[in-house]
């Protein structure tokens, strides 16, 4: 199975209104900028597939602004519903993988 996803990554530039040989006031413009790559993934079963780009999306827990999600609107309608019918105990086992939890 092949699906497309997407690689988003949104992240705030700033914009100063200062007026070139006017007063400095700094006032300051948040914009937020957002760059996408795709990526054709592969994987033998839907489950498997659903499995990685989830692994995938955990890596980014704590890059503020980044995350992986399905081209398709389908299919990603599809990963959440998987998402949200995913066991406790599965669940525990994805996010936390391997690690020791105290």
């Amino acid at each position: 199975m092949k699906k497309t996803i997407v690689h988003v990554r949104e992240y705030d530039t700033w914009e100063y209104a200062d007026k070139p040989g006017g007063p400095v006031t700094h006032h300051v413009y948040p914009r937020t900028a957002c760059e996408r790559r795709e990526e054709d993934i592969e994987s033998a079963t839907e489950d498997a597939l659903f499995e990685r780009v989830y692994k995938m999306n955990n890596s980014l827990r704590y890059c503020n602004g980044e995350w992986v999600e399905f081209k398709d609107a389908a299919d990603q309608s599809a990963y959440k519903r998987w998402l949200a019918n995913l066991s406790g105990a599965r669940h525990f086992d994805l996010y936390y993988g391997s690690g020791i939890v105290d």
